[in-house]
Formats: structure tokens, sequence, C-alpha cells
């Protein structure tokens, strides 16, 4: 591990976090796992279910930090487990730990969480924004969410 980034390292596991979720399941048809290969989700002929996760962590080792990821569930016959393909957070600190410690891909990207009555609005910018993004447009993406 490069002095550096060992240097950066200060939040052994275990992990304890505090924080609030959204929980998104879609059902992804053969094509749209074909067209999205910047994903990394694995090929099907029949598609497969994925969950879209995004976290706000009021509390961890680490800080506050917010995260989008993406849960890749391959069917049983390929006996391949659950995978993150994707995951996007707001902080260097959670980057670094992450890959370091865990080999997660994680990659960094700005968040914006606006909430009105019972919606909340999330824009996510940076490289993010590109892979959420089909067309590869660099403007800020946004989700609307409900609670």
């Amino acid at each position: 591990m490069n002095n550096n980034i060992q240097n950066q390292i200060f939040a052994h596991p275990p992990w304890r976090l505090h924080g609030d979720a959204f929980i998104l399941n879609y059902w992804l048809n053969p094509f749209f796992l074909k067209t999205a290969k910047r994903f990394r989700l694995a090929p099907s002929p029949l598609g497969r279910m994925v969950n879209v996760m995004l976290i706000r962590y009021q509390d961890s080792p680490v800080g506050p930090y917010d995260e989008l990821l993406i849960m890749d569930h391959p069917l049983l016959y390929k006996h391949r487990l659950s995978t993150i393909p994707k995951i996007y957070v707001s902080t260097q600190a959670s980057l670094v730990h992450g890959q370091q410690l865990w080999g997660i891909p994680k990659e960094l990207a700005e968040f914006e969480w606006l909430e009105k009555r019972r919606s909340h609005l999330l824009y996510c910018a940076s490289s993010a924004a590109r892979d959420v993004n089909l067309s590869g447009a660099a403007e800020k993406q946004h989700l609307v969410l409900y609670q």
C-alpha cells in the first residue's frame, strides 16, 4: 500500500454507521443490461433485479458522508453472489477507506439534497452524473424521492 494512502487510513473495522436510506428496487431487462455497460452489470438473457441505494450517513468513523450505490443480484443458476459494481461517495475519506480496507470500487461525486414537504430531491454531479445520464452529458442529474 502506498505510504501516502496508508497515512490516510485512520478508521479500522468494524464500522458502526448511522444514517437514513432510500432503497429502490428495479427489474432491468436484457436490452438495458446490454446498453448500460458503464454500470458493469453482468449480462443476462432474462434480466435481473438491482437495488439502487441512496444513503446519508450522519455518523461514521470517517465522519458524515453520502453514498449512491448499485447492487447487482445475478440469477441463482449463475452461482455468483451479489456485487456492488458502482458506488459513489461524497468524501475522500470514505473513498480511500472503502478502496483500501474492503476493495470497494468507490468513486467521488458531489451530492446536493433538498427537502420540501414530504419529498426529497437529490442532485448528483461529477463522474456520477455522466454515469447516471446514459447520454453522457455532464450536467447535474436529479432523482426525486418520497418518504
